[in-house]
């Protein structure tokens, strides 16, 4: 993912985090093949994980 597309999945997925949907039917909504947006969820979720990791060890 470019620095672009991070920055609009980072949108997308906290819209989807408050929507309380599922990945099927967020992506339904939006119009987003369900592919992209699942990976979209795994690398930005892994993201978030190392980064929470990274201020717990300062």
């Amino acid at each position: 993912m470019g620095r672009e597309g991070r920055d609009y999945w980072e949108a997308q997925l906290s819209e989807y985090w408050d929507s309380g949907l599922t990945t099927q039917e967020y992506s339904e909504l939006k119009e987003l093949p369900y592919e992209i947006t699942h990976r979209g969820i795994r690398v930005l979720q892994k993201a978030r994980q190392d980064s929470a990791s990274d201020s717990e060890s300062l």
